[in-house]
Order: structure tokens, then sequence, then C-alpha cells
């Protein structure tokens, strides 16, 4: 098997997230940052952390929006820096300010407390809670947690837990929306065998909506009907993936809003999650809010199930039709700007998109005939290097299948 590409420098559980566009962010425990492309099977630089290190500090992928628009913001939090400092800061890689594969980096608020070993916990309101971690190297407990708003970048210091949490420390949200924290090592002989449990801001906050049976899941690009006898009140949904915490983090991490399609006496129907970048395959607590921001109790569903209403399994067809294959092209020796144009089509769930790259290096974007129309496609580089050249067309449906193209052209400048 050829080489698909050099390997960047990693850490030990560093922290990788599937972001929206079906690239893999790796970034946090070293300063820079990167994504792997799948099709290509390479690494490309996404940037550099304003902070030097943030080892065993946190990587969290914040609320995203059930759109093909959505790009995904990161926060990046605590952690140890390369001179040994124990951080406070926490900044944002936005990749909704940039593109998909170079993201806008910039601090946000810090926190009150520097901590390494963070329990993250991302609640059903869309709100950060960081749990425990240390100010010293697996020593000084910091016992007050700290929530982070997305809508407003800002931390909220919290009541004090009583357990000290450290190095393989767990926390996980419930489906009642409580949350349970658990576990730590001071050393590989001492182990912290007490538990508690943290009752956000939404179990005060008056009657909470419920769901009052099992929701009823379509395919990606469908709709999940959620029988609740609140539903005038109900002006928001969240798809919250169910935890997978190994080491303090989770790297499965996400949470969805999903958009509202309509509502009777008895029940919302929502979007359900148009692809399987925003949401891959598994089970995800969904929670009903109302106007006050109230979360109902979660259900557990499975998104992406082959059962879920005729789950969309096959792959689209994608063609180039120009150049040809083959072709020769010539140009200028500053360059030769190849127009690139072909067709798409998938007759289940409808073309998320089509990507184009030259060499297996990263994919762009192509132009659809219209919005939404990928019938027919095109798509415009400068090549300045003679000799052949792969030009790869990606297609990508709305449920996560993709199909690829090859062809190979002559540059003679």
């Amino acid at each position: 098997m050829a080489n698909k590409g050099v390997n960047p420098s990693t850490k030990l559980y560093d922290r990788m997230i599937v972001m929206p566009s079906g690239l893999v962010f790796k970034g946090g425990q070293g300063q820079s940052l990167n994504t792997w492309d799948p099709n290509s099977g390479k690494f490309v630089s996404a940037g550099k952390m304003l902070a030097s290190l943030r080892t065993y500090g946190t990587a969290v992928l914040l609320p995203l929006s059930n759109a093909l628009s959505e790009h995904g913001r990161v926060l990046l939090a605590g952690g140890l820096n390369s001179s040994g400092i124990i951080l406070n800061t926490a900044e944002i890689a936005n990749f909704n300010a940039g593109t998909d594969t170079t993201p806008v980096i910039s601090y946000t608020k810090s926190m009150s407390f520097a901590r390494m070993y963070p329990l993250p916990v991302m609640l059903p309101t869309g709100q950060v809670i960081l749990f425990g971690g240390t100010s010293g190297k697996n020593v000084n407990f910091v016992f007050k947690p700290e929530m982070f708003d997305p809508g407003t970048s800002t931390w909220t210091v919290l009541p004090a837990a009583t357990v000290g949490r450290q190095y393989h420390s767990v926390a996980l949200l419930l489906p009642d929306g409580r949350v349970w924290t658990a576990s730590g090592t001071a050393n590989t002989s001492s182990f912290e065998h007490r538990t508690e449990i943290y009752s956000p801001w939404y179990l005060f906050a008056g009657t909470r909506p419920t769901i009052s049976g099992l929701p009823t899941v379509g395919p990606y690009g469908g709709a999940i009907t959620i029988p609740t006898p609140n539903a005038s009140s109900i002006t928001s949904v969240s798809l919250l993936k169910l935890a997978n915490t190994n080491h303090h983090q989770d790297w499965e991490h996400r949470l969805i809003w999903l958009q509202i399609l309509t509502k009777t006496s008895s029940s919302v129907t929502v979007s359900a999650p148009i692809n399987a970048n925003l949401a891959p395959p598994g089970y995800y607590l969904i929670h009903a809010l109302n106007s006050s921001g109230v979360p109902s109790p979660g259900k557990i569903i499975q998104i992406g199930s082959s059962n879920a209403g005729g789950t969309d399994t096959t792959p689209p067809t994608i063609g180039i039709n120009s150049p040809s294959s083959r072709a020769t092209i010539l140009g200028p020796a500053s360059g030769v700007i190849v127009n690139v144009a072909g067709t798409a089509s998938d007759s289940q769930s409808g073309i998320q998109s089509v990507k184009v790259s030259i060499d297996g290096g990263p994919s762009s974007q192509a132009t659809p005939a219209a919005a939404g129309d990928w019938s027919t496609w095109t798509f415009s580089t400068t090549i300045n290097t003679m000799g052949q050249h792969t030009i790869e067309a990606i297609a990508t449906d709305n449920a996560g299948n993709q199909a690829y193209v090859k062809i190979p052209v002559t540059i003679f400048l």
C-alpha cells in the first residue's frame, strides 16, 4: 500500500474529534493543531494554539447547528503548558469563522481556577461544565466546577464538590439531567472509590417538560417525532451523544440543535440530523426544552440505525465530465487554470456536498448548479507544476455515504 502522508507528532490521549466536514480534528495536548482527511489519509496543519501546550487539558466540540453551513467550534481549556504552569486560560478553534482546515483561533474568557485533568460534561442546554482537576501535577484538588456558556463565552463558578478528582476520573451526564462524578488515581496503588452527584440549575427552575414515550426516529435528513404533553411550550430540542469517557476526556462529546418542524397537541416533530458527520451513528439522549431553556429528562434514541425508516446506505454517483481523462492541458509558465465540471446524484437522501482535490491534497468545495442542486457542479484551480496530476472528486450524500472518481491529466507549461 502506498504511503498516504506523514503522521504529525502526537501525545498520549490526543484529543481527536470528528468535525461536521468529515475531517478529524487533532488538538489540545500539543501546540500544533491538525486535521486528518479520511479521503486522502493525510494530516494537514490547522495552525497552532495560543497556549504553548495544554497537556491534560480538555478539548470540547461546542454545540452544533443542524445545517450544511456548520463547520464547528472547539473549546480548548486548562492543562499544563511547556513552562510547567497549569493554565486557567481557554481558547476556541473556530472553523465557522475560518475554513474546514484552517480555524480562526482566539482566546475566550479565562476560568477562575487553573486546572489540569478537568472532566468535561455537556449539558442538554448546550452549556459545558468542567469538573474537578488539580492545580498541581496530580495534587491540589480544584473542588469548584466552572460552567462555560457558548452563547456568551463566559464562565460561571459552581458550588464546590466534596471529593477531589484527578487523573483517571470520570464525569457523566445521566438521563435525568444530573451529573455523576467518580474515581481518580493519585498513583498506581491509591484509588478513589467515592462518587458524587451534581444537580444543574435547571433542576431548580420550575416544572420541567417531559417526553412521554419513545420518539420515532427517521433516517439522516428525515424527521424525529417526540411525544410530549408539553408540546405548546417546547421551543428547542437538543440531541446529545451518550458519554464515552476515558482518561477524563470524552472524544465523542457533541450536541446538535434540531429544528422544530411541526407541533400537535401531544407531539413535536424535529429535523433528524442531516448527516453522519454532524451526528455519527450511535446512541444519543434527546431533550425537549421550554421557553425558559429548561430541558426535559432525556430519552435514549439510536441515530443511524439500519432499521430507522429505510436509512440510506447506498453511495451516491459522481462523475467528471471535463477535462477528459488523460487530457493534456497547456498554459503559461505562471500556472494553468484547470476548470473541472461534473455530475453527482443520489436517489435516496440527496447530495450534501462535492469536494475536489489535486494529487491527494486537501479537498475544497465545488460549486453546485444552484443551492442544494448538485446535478452539475464546477470547480476551478491553478496547477503550476508540469507533468502528470490526478484530479479527484468526492461526493457525500445526506446520509454520510461517499463516492469517488479520479482522472489523470497532464500539464504542460
